[in-house]
């Protein structure tokens, strides 16, 4: 959907990106609101409130279009029912579920930092509040202005689109009544806990600007750290990398194994274990004989440990 990059998607709405426009002018269109059984059609622009300004007649060109180039949804499904379908069922959206179960990151407290990769541009490094890494953006492409526009990391130097500020009208506008209630408590549902995480966030821009099944994922072990992160490639172009908490380094290798099936550096094998030597103070060197105890080394989750012989069964969970 890389081509309406002019439109940003929420559960039903559409919301547009005007060109050459205030960042604060967002026109927006709902399929339902709570409390209404018509469309909502709304524009913050001053022009708007005394007629249909330009905003929304663009907008209503961009849904003309959407519905005329179909983007693969079923014959006669809405434009907006297409994505609330299409989303959920694509790799980014199952495997970026998984690492919010491994922990939680509000995609407003998230930080960014850009730095020079190389001769291609810069790469956006995303850490948590504590200072963890999450991610890796590497795509130098002009999409990577769009990631900060849609994680609101941009900046304030008027060099972008407020594309988060887009993204959080359309949601304010489609909350339920359960989500109002609680939001006036100071609590969200799971639902919106998700919707405005980082990951979600990942997700959402990854489907949108590099397709749903373009891509694959390659793993990797940070032998310092022992950092587990899979990469996003198309051919040998590196997109995006993200670390995988070591709770959930199976799951989503499982989840990638079953959606990639010909790929054979996702297939999941028993830890590999080897014999090794433990040696230790206790460990007597003699000129005519060395006592050492068998034991296994394991790998798994991106740390190794050592293991007695009798402790080898332990050794094997470690993942």
């Amino acid at each position: 959907m890389a081509a309406f990059a002019h439109l940003e998607f929420h559960r039903a709405g559409i919301g547009l990106v005007p060109a050459g426009q205030a960042a604060a002018e967002t026109a927006i269109w709902i399929r339902q609101v709570a409390g209404s059984r018509e469309p909502l059609r709304s524009c913050n622009c001053k022009a708007s409130r005394n007629r249909a300004c330009e905003h929304l007649r663009q907008l209503d060109r961009a849904l003309a279009e959407l519905k005329r180039e179909g983007d693969g949804r079923a014959e006669g499904a809405a434009p907006e029912a297409c994505w609330e379908m299409a989303f959920p069922a694509t790799i980014w959206y199952r495997l970026a579920r998984l690492l919010q179960e491994g922990g939680a990151q509000p995609c407003g407290e998230v930080r960014v930092s850009r730095r020079r990769a190389d001769d291609q541009g810069a790469e956006i490094r995303v850490t948590s509040a504590a200072g963890e890494e999450l991610a890796r953006y590497l795509d130098p492409s002009p999409a990577q202005v769009r990631f900060l526009e849609r994680t609101g990391k941009i900046g304030g130097d008027g060099g972008g689109f407020d594309r988060a500020g887009l993204l959080a009208r359309l949601a304010l506008f489609q909350l339920t009544p359960d989500e109002r209630a609680l939001a006036k408590m100071g609590a969200k549902t799971e639902r919106l806990s998700w919707e405005e995480s980082f990951w979600h966030r990942l997700a959402y821009h990854c489907v949108r600007e590099l397709g749903r099944d373009a891509c694959t994922f390659h793993p990797a072990i940070d032998q310092e750290s022992g950092r587990f992160t899979l990469t996003c490639r198309r051919g040998d172009r590196l997109l995006v990398e993200v670390s995988v908490p070591r709770g959930k380094v199976r799951a989503a290798l499982g989840l990638l194994s079953r959606e990639l099936p010909g790929q054979q550096d996702l297939a999941i094998h028993p830890l590999p274990l080897r014999s090794i030597f433990h040696v230790t103070q206790e460990t007597r060197f003699d000129l005519s004989e060395v006592v050492v105890r068998p034991a296994i080394a394991a790998r798994g989750n991106g740390n190794a440990r050592s293991a007695a012989r009798n402790d080898a069964a332990r050794a094997v969970d470690l993942a």
